[in-house]
């Protein structure tokens, strides 16, 4: 019965090691992501909705602000939360579970993806 008793203890352990070292932080960077989109759309259908509604332009210099700050945003928020899952899923990968480890690469190619289309290093009309 002891022996079950510390078993059962240390499973307990390794769960709560688990989402306090690994998934509440990613959880975090999540809801951020997840925020900061749900914004941009909300803001951006309000816009193009009030454009609507007064006939305005298609390229009324608030659309394009909207534009350049959704870029801008991408590439010094955004960018660097996925550049930071990364870093946080590598150094405490030994925290996740085995169907979690299996998301790695693809979270790894994301970033890579973007950081060379950033660089240049792809052409526009390579999709990806």
């Amino acid at each position: 019965m002891t022996a079950r008793n510390r078993k059962l203890d240390r499973k307990h352990v390794r769960a709560l090691e688990q989402l306090q070292q690994f998934y509440s932080p990613m959880l975090g960077m999540r809801e951020e992501l997840l925020a900061k989109k749900e914004a941009s759309i909300k803001v951006n259908t309000v816009a193009r909705d009030a454009r609507k509604a007064s006939g305005a332009d298609e390229s009324a210099s608030s659309i394009i602000a909207l534009r350049d700050y959704d870029h801008k945003q991408w590439w010094n928020e955004l960018m660097p939360i996925y550049a930071k899952m990364l870093v946080h899923f590598t150094d405490h990968m030994w925290l996740a579970k085995e169907s979690t480890r299996s998301h790695n690469g693809e979270l790894t190619r994301f970033v890579e993806l973007w950081r060379r289309y950033k660089s240049a290093s792809l052409d526009d009309d390579v999709t990806f």
